[in-house]
């Protein structure tokens, strides 16, 4: 075995290491990042923003000067409660390719929360008007199911990866829901003796 063939194998055994580390640890090397740190596609509370609502938020909210509604492929600008109380508009820019990206939703623990309800649908599909290099508008509803009254809303905004599927330019936010959550009634049995 020569030289270059040795170097070959031993970049194929670091590159299989680093991705056992990666995939098995859900945390990246240290060296790749500076410091050792989650993996950027987990789903963890301290990335999200929250975004500041108040109890009726039927106006809208112009997101536009608040940090953290922005990266390089999102810029979203709007927020308005739907006046049924179930639902929510978002309004934004898209730079992507083919102009489509996606929205999950989840709770704070990371349950999937329909975006379609009464659907099922945890993912939403985003389609802009013009695809990159512009910027394209995009208007996004959300219907929510009426458990999450109450609690928050975390969307995770992103676009595939043509290549392999990943998802690129991660932007997440949580969005207080007002209302109450349902009363949940408990049976509750007394015996006498």
């Amino acid at each position: 075995m020569n030289r270059f063939q040795r170097a070959v194998v031993a970049l194929s055994a670091a590159l299989a290491a680093v991705a056992v580390l990666t995939f098995t640890s859900n945390v990246w090397p240290a060296h790749a990042t500076g410091t050792s740190t989650a993996h950027p596609s987990l789903h963890t509370a301290a990335r999200f923003t929250v975004i500041p609502v108040a109890r009726d938020w039927t106006d809208g909210l112009d997101l536009t000067k608040i940090n953290g509604t922005r990266n390089a492929a999102y810029q979203l600008t709007y927020l308005q409660a739907i006046p049924d109380g179930q639902g929510l508009v978002i309004r934004g820019k898209l730079h992507a390719f083919e102009a489509t990206g996606a929205v999950q939703g989840t709770t704070v623990q990371g349950k999937p929360v329909p975006l379609n309800y009464p659907g099922v649908r945890s993912v939403l599909a985003i389609h802009a008007a013009q695809g990159a290099p512009a910027w394209g508008d995009f208007r996004l509803q959300v219907h929510y199911p009426p458990s999450l009254r109450g609690h928050e809303l975390q969307l995770t905004f992103f676009v595939s990866s043509a290549k392999d599927g990943s998802r690129q330019n991660v932007l997440k936010i949580r969005i207080p829901i007002p209302g109450r959550p349902p009363v949940t009634h408990r049976a509750s049995v007394t015996m006498d003796r």
